[in-house]
């Protein structure tokens, strides 16, 4: 097939160029390799310019990134500090990969001028002076340690050289304009280059020497090269395209993985006429663009496709259609039990196919659950993806390794921009809040759509192994209401899958699409916008993959095992019955209730039945499979049994035993009955005695009962013991064992028939008392004697009593061992036989006193008190303080209670050399330590009593 494409454009040119100016001293690159290399050129910042005049003279193949490096600093990708095509400008930066968007392919033998310019924005590419295709490119260029070098890259891996001529090769750190690039490609030789701002090398090839006058970059010739050749086509028609474009047809095909042998072949051109298919096994069909073809047998087939409209295109392959046996089922052979479920895992897949489908209970799904209850073998084949050749295919690696046609952006401001990042709100908040494909947290490559057509998203070139089948899948989400999507898979411009439809926000749908590379070894990869309705659209990709795939299968057999199990043993029977159950049919047996069987895990389990009963026993084969069934065994209603309670009699008595409900009676012990066979015999035991009863009811069967006879013990007949009593006290007695009590003397007691009375006594006395036991009918007479203790004679005295002069009085009393004195208000001690009286009232006291007997008995006395009159002044006129005992200390006495007390004492120099505020405290005649020397000294006292005011003064003798 060919596209015509025909476009003649004219511009104004300054001055005519004559042959000899610009056919002379150009470079010849004649074959692989021919190449100048001008050393390590990188070009820093985020503006360039590389322009030169070319003529290709033979032919490539490939596609237009094949035409030639002209200009390379480059490896790859990843790495192009700068690298100019004939077709084609790429640089990489710190935001990614770009690369100009195609345009029709140069003529041979025909010389261009091409020019590539970056400006911090936009990667844009001319030809004869026409900027022929641009892309949205931001960053700063990357730097590598490639030599740069006109006409093929440092590397050579690959067959990129450019074939022809090549001349005024200009290298710039600035972005040239239009304008400048049209007046530089009909301005030969350039002028002033050591002048030209921003220009860092230009060759005319006359010779080697970089005419910008920087040496560091004269040319060093590679391979072939050669310098001051002729040109012999380099006059250039100043146009842009005149050419015809050949585009080759393609085609792929697809493995039914239910149906491997069925292959659905698919032109990517969708020609519906005039085409030819030949399937490899003799078949032909025509005029079909997606025929589908059932091969017999397994193995390979030359496919061949002719397009015959036009030019009669042809492509061949040669296909191979097996199913690959491998390992992709997770789950292991294995048997199941009868009545489950097993799931089925499997390794991922792109695409899969179950058979046979019975039992699963969803065969669309890679893990379905089997409840099969039948032996079966599945079949499982699937579609399995190799490596992902895709570099930075979830762009957890940012903005780089690919290409694309729209604007980056930080911040989205207008239709036509992308960035890529983890939140699409953060990006734009008119959007909603989705995140990345595979963890919520990754980046994603998001995209601000516009109204034009054919606009590539994204692009990367990718080499292939031949005759191989690959899949290419994205997924698409969109991220605002504006989610009218119309997006294409395309290889090498043929469109392999197509998404056009509506997507609710925030969901993420994958299209997906398979193609075979035939001969080809390198591809390009591209997703285009194809907005057909001219609609804006916001959305974002990620997890691009392109990757070989195979079509493996594996099966997995499942067998059921299904055990059967027998049980017996239903009846009737006795309640408390032992009986044996048996099961067979299994490995091993359970029974339940567990807690009625001697050994609930045997087959042949003896059980004791105590009531009406439904076991169950489960099952266990060799397999670990479980069943469960049942038996019922049920007992004979138990008789109504009525009966003599258990009973209490007295010694030596008879007790009619009664027993109803049997056919017959056993009893026992029967030593102590008058009759061991009938319901009701007399029992006369001498000792507490169970008697034992087997009834035998209408079924024959025995049922034990019993009836205890306990002996009434012979009381314990008791009385409270001899003992004393105070004078005038009453005193308790008691007495235990008996019903019915009579107390004598009756007079001395409150109450005579009671068992525990009190009695009042005066004199030593004997009591008697009189206990019947009513029940047996048994009396005793027990006696207690109680002795009479005199009480002690309490004597209470004091020493004196309280005026202004005495502020406390000396309490006594006599007769008792301990004694208490009450009120206990103004006494130092209530529990002494002296304490200290201080009442400020006249008070009467009350002492009581105790002997060793526990008797008591009772005094009293009044502490008179009179707080009227004056406190009399006791004071020595002198005093010898030689600590003989009589008359050393000079102080207060008989003042009574004193408050605020202020006593001194003064030397005659009127110094002061004692003081003290309290009324015990008296002057030993000394100072600072120091004894005083003899002579008259002078006293002065303040303070308050109980009865007055005291402030006197007076003198005294210190005698040594």
């Amino acid at each position: 097939m060919k596209i015509i494409l025909s476009l003649v454009i004219t511009i104004c040119i300054p001055y005519i160029l004559t042959a000899q100016e610009i056919c002379n001293n150009w470079l010849s690159l004649p074959s692989m390799p021919s190449f100048i290399s001008i050393g390590d050129l990188d070009i820093p910042g985020n503006k360039l310019t590389v322009e030169a005049l070319i003529n290709r003279t033979t032919t490539y193949s490939g596609g237009r990134l094949y035409a030639g490096d002209i200009v390379s600093k480059h490896d790859g990708p990843s790495d192009v500090n700068y690298l100019l095509r004939p077709n084609s400008a790429e640089i990489t930066t710190s935001n990614g990969y770009f690369i100009t968007p195609p345009i029709c392919e140069i003529e041979l033998n025909k010389t261009y001028h091409v020019a590539m310019v970056y400006d911090g924005t936009t990667l844009k590419f001319y030809r004869n002076g026409y900027l022929m295709s641009q892309v949205a490119a931001s960053g700063s260029l990357y730097q590598n340690n490639w030599q740069t070098r006109i006409g093929f890259y440092e590397n050579q891996a690959y067959n990129e050289n450019f074939i022809g001529y090549v001349n005024e090769v200009k290298i710039w750190n600035s972005s040239r304009t239009q304008v400048q690039i049209q007046n530089s490609m009909v301005t030969i030789p350039f002028p002033s280059p050591t002048t030209q701002a921003g220009l860092l090398a230009y060759y005319s090839f006359d010779d080697l020497v970089n005419k910008q006058g920087n040496n560091n970059w004269n040319g060093i010739k590679g391979g072939a090269a050669a310098v001051n050749v002729i040109n012999s086509n380099c006059i250039f028609t100043i146009d842009s395209c005149n050419i015809i474009i050949n585009k080759k047809i393609d085609f792929s095909y697809k493995q039914n993985p239910c149906s491997p042998l069925n292959i659905q072949f698919t032109d990517y051109d969708n020609e519906t006429k005039d085409n030819y298919w030949s399937f490899g096994d003799g078949v032909i069909v025509t005029d079909q663009p997606n025929p589908t073809h059932q091969y017999a047998l397994p193995g390979t087939y030359t496919i061949k496709y002719v397009l015959r409209n036009v030019t009669a295109d042809t492509v061949i392959k040669n296909l191979q259609f097996n199913v690959e046996q491998a390992d992709i089922i997770l789950t292991p052979d294995t048997t199941i039990c009868y009545g489950s479920s097993l799931q089925l895992l499997t390794k991922p897949s792109s695409d899969f196919c179950w058979s046979p489908v019975d039992f699963l209970d969803n065969p669309e799904s890679p893990n379905p659950i089997s409840s099969s209850t039948e032996p079966i073998t599945y079949q499982f084949t699937g579609v399995f993806n190799g490596e992902n050749l895709v570099k930075n295919g979830d762009f957890s690696l940012g903005n780089q390794f690919f290409g694309t046609e729209y604007q980056f952006a930080t911040s989205n401001t207008s239709n036509g921009q992308y960035f890529i990042g983890k939140s699409s709100s953060n990006w734009n908040n008119q959007m909603k809040n989705c995140t990345d494909k595979s963890s919520g947290s990754g980046n994603m490559l998001m995209i601000k759509g516009s109204i034009d057509k054919e606009k590539v998203i994204w692009t990367q070139m990718i080499e292939v192994i031949p005759h191989t089948n690959y899949s290419f899948s994205a997924w698409v989400q969109t991220l605002s209401s504006r989610n009218n999507l119309h997006i294409a898979l395309t290889i090498d411009d043929h469109t392999i899958e197509i998404f056009n439809g509506l997507l609710s926000e925030c969901n993420w749908k994958n299209i997906q699409g398979t193609w075979n590379s035939g001969n080809k070894t390198k591809i390009f990869l591209a997703i285009i916008n194809r907005n057909a309705q001219m609609q804006v659209s916001d959305f974002a990709l990620d997890d691009i993959r392109f990757s070989p795939i195979q079509l493996k299968e594996e099966t997995i057999a499942i067998n059921i095992d299904k055990p059967e199990l027998n049980v017996t043993g239903a009846q009737t029977v006795c309640t408390g019955s032992a009986i044996t159950l048996k099961a067979s049919g299994t490995q091993t047996y359970s029974w339940t209730p567990a807690n009625l069987f001697q050994n609930p895990n045997e087959a042949n389990a003896k059980a004791t039945v105590f009531e009406t009963t439904k076991f169950f026993v489960e099952g266990q084969s060799d397999k670990g499979c479980l069943i469960a069934d049942s038996v019922i065994v049920e007992t004979y209603p138990l008789p109504t049994i009525m009966k003599t309670n258990d009973t209490l009699i007295c010694a030596n008595s008879t007790i009619q035993l009664e027993m109803d409900g049997g056919v017959s009676y056993a009893w026992t012990p029967t030593g102590s009955l008058d009759n061991s066979s009938g319901s009701n015999p007399k029992a006369s035991p001498a000792t507490d005695t169970k008697y034992m009863v087997s009834i035998v009811d209408q079924f024959a069967c025995v049922h034990i009962d019993s009836i205890q006879i306990n002996i009434k013990p012979a009381p314990q007949f008791t009385i409270s013991p001899s003992t004393a009593v105070c004078e005038g006290k009453p005193i308790s007695l008691w007495a235990d064992g008996g019903d019915v009590y009579e107390w004598t003397p009756s007079t001395m007691v409150d109450n005579a028939n009671i068992s525990d009375p009190t009695a009042y006594i005066d004199n030593e006395t004997t009591f008697k008392v009189k206990i019947t036991e009513l029940v047996c009918n048994q009396t005793t007479e027990l006696s207690t004697t109680i002795q009479v203790l005199p009480n002690p004679q309490v004597i209470a005295s004091s020493t004196n009593d309280i005026d202004c002069s005495t502020s406390f009085s000396q309490l006594m009393a006599n007769g008792g061992l301990s004694y208490e004195w009450w009120p206990i208000q103004g006494l130092d001690f209530a529990d002494r036989a002296n304490p200290i009286a201080s009442p400020l009232a006249t008070t009467k006291y009350i002492v009581t006193g105790t002997d060793q007997n526990g008797c008591s008995n009772k005094d009293s006395l009044t502490i008179q008190v009179n707080f009227t009159g004056a406190v009399k002044n006791y004071f020595y006129n002198a005093f010898t303080p030689n600590n003989d005992g009589l008359n050393d200390c000079f102080g207060i006495k008989h003042w009574g209670n004193v408050e605020a007390l202020n006593f001194s004492i003064y030397n005659r120099w009127g110094q002061k050399i004692f003081h003290t505020d309290n009324t015990n405290t008296c002057w030993d005649g000394k100072f600072k330590g120091i004894n005083q020397e003899a002579g008259v000294y002078i006293y002065q006292i303040t303070g308050k009593t109980v009865c007055e005011n005291v402030n006197i003064k007076g003198t005294f003798t210190l005698i040594r």
